[in-house]
This record gives C-alpha cells, structure tokens and sequence, in this order.
C-alpha cells in the first residue's frame, strides 16, 4: 500500500501513469527506452528514476534493488493495436498521434498500419511514423476493403489483445488502460466506448451531419452514439478490445462484407455465448464525413448492407432500428395511392404518421440547435 501511495506522489509530480512508472522503472529502464515510447514526454523522465529511489529510501522502508519489485505494481498485459485504413490523408496523423501517446507501456505494444493501397498521401504520412517509431509497421491489404484488412492484422498481430481500430478516430491517453482493465474485470469477449461525432471540416454542413448523427431520432438506440449513464451489455460497440484467441474460437471478420463487418461479428459473439460491454467513460473523437453528397452515399450503403448481408453470412444481426426507416419509406411511397383513393373520413389517419415525423423532426431539430 505504502509503495501504492508512493507510485502516486511521483507520477503525479511528474504528470504519469501507473504504466508509464512502469515502463521507466521496472527492470531499470532508461532514457533510451523511455524516448521510442514518449518522445513528447522525455524532458519528465530525465529525473523520475532519481526521484523515485529518494522517495523510498528517505521513507526507510526499501534499500538497494528491491525498489524494483515494488514498482512493478501492475501487470499490464501485451495489446496489439490494429488500424485499418484507405485515403485517410486528412485523418491519420490526427489518428496515429493519439495512439503514441496512449498511457500504456510502449514495449507491451505493437501498432499495425493496414493501409489498402492508398493513393493519397496516408502511405507516406504513415511510413513517417514507422520511422520514428519502432513499434508500428505497415502491411498491405490489396482488396482494400475494412475486414480483409482487419483480418491481415489480426494474422499478424502476436500479443494477447487485439484493438480493431479507425484510421479516422482520434482517441484519449486513457483509451487502451480502460478498455483493457474493463475487458478483464466484465471478462467480456468485446469492450468499447463511445464515439464523439466531430466533422472532418468545420463547415456548417459538417457540423449539422455530426449533430444528426448523435441524436437518437436519426441513430435510434444505438448508446455507443446517443452515450448512457452506466456500464452496460449491448449488441455492438466501436473500436473494440478483443482477446486475440477469440478469432481462433468465431472466426475472422467475413472477407465478404464491405459494410456491416463489426456487427457481423459482435452478433456472431453473442450467438456462441459471448458478451460485449459499452462503458461510457471511454469515449474516441470520430471524424465523420463533412461533404454531404460522399456522407449520403455512405448512409445509403450502411443501410444497404445490414440487408443485403444475408446473402453472405448466416448471422442475423438487424435490430428494429433498421426496419422503422425502411417501413417509413415504403409508408411514404404507398401515401400518394392511397391518398388518391381514400375517403376524405381516412385521410387524417393516413397522414397522422406523417405530421408526427414531421413534428419529432422539428423537435429534435429545435433542441440540436439550441445546444450548438
């Protein structure tokens, strides 16, 4: 407990995590290991090794090398971070910067890049990175769609967790402790968190597409995008953390699916038993589409494909949320006939279902607005 307390008074003159602690302490790291993991940081560590012995000795009760036995307080497990990716020029640096200065040991750590090709500049933005930093390399994924991708990482990955991350998310310092420590205190087979909408441009349109798409009129109950309050059990979550062997026990993501990949997954999870936790206390900044013509053809394929997914896979994994679009649209198409047709005495039971959308669209449109 004393040495507890003593972790905690160092790490907090110093602005540290426990891991990081760790990594600069246990076994007599050095400076030369500390700068692959934070080279932001590396000012902080010059004395922190110094500053630690002093604290212990001074306090009397540990002499010599023991101090390294009672640092190493935490025994944080290896992760494979995964990030897959196509013509993310206007992201991934955003991206890859907020995973190097994760919280967490660098050498329990290894980062792999899969890019699908690219023909913008993210090839060049990423080799940049694989320079500097001896823990991400890059592979190729010639079909250049999201799950074969994920699958080449995860092929490739050789530590015990895997996170399926987005070349187009930024995500916290705290991000992988949380979602590590939640996975093993639920034991759950997927943990994540939730995404804040922001647009890739601060345009009007962009930020109008990111507001849509955290209220629950148009994203239904989906926490992971409207939040919640508590820990909860849920049908999908973003970004994931898995533990690597679960592959070996569902299966890879579907190689045949460009769009509905994860829920594919999560539902297949489920199905032999699993379970998958969305913790509110993680949340990930999610770049969404700010072009209004590239965020239709996206909304339009999404919805597609939680339908036309059943040619390629025998898991069912639609929720009621995708059937009220789909029955309001067939509403609307059946209006016009029926209007024509009808007697005046059924016209207000035709058309109620309308005015009430076109009520909760005002609003939920009111109160987007007076939030903004």
């Amino acid at each position: 407990m004393r040495a507890a307390c003593g972790f905690k008074k160092i790490g907090k003159i110093y602005g540290l995590s426990f891991p990081e602690l760790q990594f600069a302490l246990v076994e007599g790291k050095t400076i030369e290991h500390i700068r692959s993991f934070h080279p932001q940081r590396l000012r902080k560590y010059s004395g922190i090794i110094t500053a630690f012995r002093e604290y212990f000795l001074k306090d009397g009760h540990i002499a010599g090398e023991s101090w390294k036995e009672e640092a190493n307080l935490l025994d944080w497990p290896t992760v494979s971070i995964i990030v897959t990716c196509y013509n993310e020029s206007a992201c991934i640096e955003k991206c890859l910067d907020s995973i190097i200065a994760f919280d967490y040991p660098g050498h329990l750590l290894e980062i792999i890049v899969v890019d699908g090709m690219s023909d913008d500049e993210t090839r060049e933005l990423i080799k940049k990175f694989c320079q500097f930093y001896g823990y991400i390399q890059m592979i190729d994924n010639p079909r250049r769609l999201k799950p074969a991708g994920n699958n080449l990482g995860i092929m490739s990955a050789s530590h015990e967790y895997v996170l399926i991350m987005d070349g187009h998310t930024a995500y916290p310092p705290d991000y992988i402790e949380k979602v590590i420590a939640g996975s093993i205190a639920t034991g759950s087979d997927n943990y994540g968190g939730i995404i804040e909408v922001v647009p890739r441009n601060n345009t009007l349109t962009g930020q109008t597409l990111a507001a849509v798409n955290t209220s629950p009129f148009a994203v239904g109950n989906a926490y992971y995008r409207i939040g919640t309050d508590q820990v909860r059990k849920v049908d999908t979550v973003p970004f994931g953390c898995f533990k690597r062997e679960l592959f070996n026990r569902i299966g890879l993501f579907n190689p045949d699916l460009p769009r509905a990949e994860d829920r594919d997954l999560n539902a297949r999870i489920i199905s032999a038993g699993g379970s998958i936790y969305l913790d509110p206390s993680i949340q990930c900044r999610y770049f969404i589409r700010s072009n209004l013509k590239e965020y239709l053809k996206w909304i339009k394929q999404n919805g597609l494909w939680v339908f036309y997914a059943s040619r390629f896979t025998d898991t069912s994994f639609r929720s009621w949320r995708n059937y009220i679009p789909l029955l309001f649209l067939l509403y609307c198409l059946a209006l016009l006939p029926l209007y024509l047709a009808a007697p005046p005495a059924l016209l207000f039971t035709m058309l109620f279902p309308l005015g009430l959308y076109l009520f909760l669209d005002i609003l939920f449109s009111a109160r987007i607005a007076i939030h903004n």
